[in-house]
């Protein structure tokens, strides 16, 4: 049997690290659905027992931080944001649709809205269509208006428990700071508020949740979708320049109640009613202990040590499911031990080849510039003999015989000039040529260094990307696992109900057969 008392003595003590474990392992993003609803499993829980303002007490002060001035800063992304808005989901989906019910039965306003022109709305606009602009803006704030007054007469029907939380907490900030004229509360309470908001219309399935219940509103669905994807640009503390609609209806909102100040005082002054909570109580509990069962194996490393096997003895966990977890869990570290040594080395090599390639690069261009100083050596020698046989063969003592000395012909002037000037023209249009060479050489040494690169960056994104497959992969396969066990334990569970029922129903057919028979003993007699 599962040990209730020394689980919740351990829960419920906000010391032991238990819930902390909870959340940070099972309740760690606001956006993942399967957060949310391990968040509602935990909040019904300490709603069963009476301990809800506790829980939401102790995530509020994990997100909120006291500076030097003594100012309260609250962060919008926690884990009370996590609680509030897996608490509050179901009631705010019929709250707000009350409330857009409400704003699409003034037809009259909907009907002159234009969202069209309020969309496409440029400065060389007609006048026209700036007069309908005007009309439709006009329009528009007159609905949001009556919408936030509707909000506010309507509070009566938020949940009892929700009101005694709220009141709970702030009653608590008062004591953490001095806060006579509740700045700091009505801060607070409106980013409660609209966070909520904000993260609800974000989900897609809201607005079609409210348009099926409601089928009337599907003549408006455009100008409402409109409407609720406005408000909380309206609503933020810093709209953008370019949002002019949002900066516009601000302006025209001014002495609604944007910032929820008539909201927060009339909750306030509702009297607090006892909490009526319909859920079942086996059904609150037996959802818990199989979040417990389930999960509670990866949370011993936030736990202390004497708390983890108090939780073990409660759950009461086998020392076979133990020692299996922690194979597994060796395991998962040695392939994510051998997976960053891979990468770790391969990083190192591809270090060590692009050193290599860059060595063999430099020492390819002094190769080929040294073949070009040869080239060019060789070149002016030819050159210079080609030179003096011309000038031998135009003198007149000339002999193809060694024996023979040349005697040295001294040209004329101009001849020489002409040879001269030849000779540099040569030269010159030689070494253009040699360095036009080297410059197509370096280009394409260029060339391939940038496509190198490229490929290089392309093999290491393929890497990264590789890598976080490998990581989703083993994800999925741990996930895969905690289903198994989960599905094993379920028909672990259903078999032993079987078992339960058939057992009950031949003690039934025993007791039925020894009762008929001493009816015939007694007749007989």
């Amino acid at each position: 049997m599962f040990d209730l008392d020394t689980f919740n003595s351990v829960l419920f003590n906000d010391d032991s690290g238990v819930l902390y474990a909870i959340c940070s392992n099972l309740i760690y993003n606001i956006e993942d659905k399967e957060c949310l609803r391990n968040a509602k499993i935990v909040t019904d829980y300490y709603r069963l027992h009476g301990k809800l303002p506790q829980l939401f007490w102790w995530a509020f002060r994990r997100q909120i931080m006291i500076n030097d001035k003594g100012e309260l800063l609250f962060s919008d992304d926690g884990f009370f944001t996590t609680f509030f808005y897996s608490f509050c989901k179901t009631f705010f989906n019929e709250f707000y649709s009350q409330v857009i019910e409400f704003m699409a039965s003034q037809e009259s306003l909907f009907d002159q809205i234009d969202i069209d022109i309020l969309t496409t709305y440029s400065s060389d606009i007609s006048d026209e269509n700036l007069k309908k602009y005007n009309q439709s803006l006009c329009n528009l704030s007159t609905i949001i208006k009556k919408g936030l007054d509707f909000r506010n007469s309507v509070n009566a029907s938020f949940p009892p428990i929700l009101i005694s939380v709220l009141k709970t907490i702030f009653e608590k900030v008062n004591t953490l700071v001095q806060d006579s004229e509740n700045i700091i509360c009505l801060r607070l309470f409106n980013t409660m508020v609209r966070n909520g908001f904000t993260r609800l219309i974000k989900d897609r399935d809201f607005l079609d949740i409210i348009f099926k219940e409601k089928p009337s509103l599907k003549n408006y669905e455009k100008k409402i979708a409109f409407i609720v994807n406005l408000t909380p640009r309206i609503f933020c503390d810093k709209s953008e320049d370019s949002d002019y609609i949002a900066k516009q209806l601000t302006n025209s909102l001014k002495g609604a109640d944007v910032d929820n100040r008539e909201l927060y005082s009339n909750l306030m002054k509702l009297v607090d009613v006892k909490d009526d909570f319909k859920t079942p109580k086996d059904d609150v509990i037996t959802e818990m202990i199989v979040l417990m069962k389930t999960n509670s194996l990866p949370m011993k490393k936030d736990v202390p040590s004497d708390v983890v096997f108090k939780l073990y003895q409660a759950l009461e966990f086998e020392r076979s499911n133990i020692d299996d977890y922690l194979v597994y869990e060796k395991l998962i570290g040695t392939f994510q031990h051998f997976v960053h040594d891979y990468y770790v080395s391969l990083y190192k090599m591809l270090a060590r080849s692009d050193n290599y390639e860059d060595q063999f690069y430099s020492l390819r261009q002094q190769v080929v510039l040294a073949n070009i100083e040869l080239r060019e050596k060789r070149l002016k020698n030819e050159n210079l003999k080609t030179c003096l046989r011309q000038a031998a063969l135009k003198g007149k003592d000339f002999s193809f015989s060694t024996d023979v000395v040349l005697d040295p012909v001294v040209p004329s002037p101009r001849k020489s000039q002409k040879k001269k000037h030849s000779l540099s023209q040569s030269f010159e249009s030689f070494e253009k040529k040699q360095n036009d060479t080297l410059d197509k050489l370096k280009e394409i040494h260029k060339q391939r260094l940038e496509t190198f690169k490229k490929k290089k960056d392309q093999v290491k994104s393929e890497w990264k990307s590789n890598w976080k497959v490998c990581k989703e992969s083993i994800k999925n396969e741990a996930n895969e696992i905690k289903e198994k066990k989960k599905r094993a334990k379920d028909e672990k569970r259903e078999k032993k109900e079987r078992k339960k029922l058939k057992n009950k129903e031949t003690t039934e057919k025993d007791t039925s057969t020894v009762s008929s028979n001493s009816d015939e003993v007694t007749f007989s007699v």
